[in-house]
């Protein structure tokens, strides 16, 4: 938030990627401090409790979609909520078994997984 500030620029913000704010050891209380305008865009997706040997490799071949991890994404959905945040949410998850299936059926994957952590929190 701080480099947002000092950037002074009208078009920048936060991107909100859930693995990175899970595992720099921030949880969603910590949210309810942003102004809902510096989140520019939100990218859900999951994580095992415990992180890689190889952190790198994780982010970029490991992640989880949406509700098959340790993240509380709901959590995170119910804070962005509750501040007035209307980023749009967009599912990213590098994953190693993902690529190995035909795109359509990944897109499907995420696009359920994402409509089944927002329909938990919104209900």
């Amino acid at each position: 938030m701080e480099i947002v500030q000092q950037a002074g620029r009208p078009n920048g913000g936060i991107m909100l990627d859930t693995w990175h704010h899970f595992r720099s050891g921030h949880g969603s209380e910590e949210l309810l401090t942003l102004p809902p305008e510096a989140i520019a865009a939100i990218q859900i997706n999951d994580a095992s409790p415990e992180p890689a040997d190889n952190i790198v490799d994780e982010t970029m071949h490991g992640r989880l979609l949406p509700g098959e991890g340790a993240i509380d994404l709901i959590g995170i959905i119910r804070a962005l909520d509750i501040i007035g945040c209307q980023a749009p949410i967009g599912v990213e998850v590098p994953s190693d078994e993902l690529k190995k299936l035909p795109p359509f059926e990944v897109a499907r994957r995420a696009g359920d997984a994402a409509r089944a952590i927002l329909a938990k929190e919104r209900m």
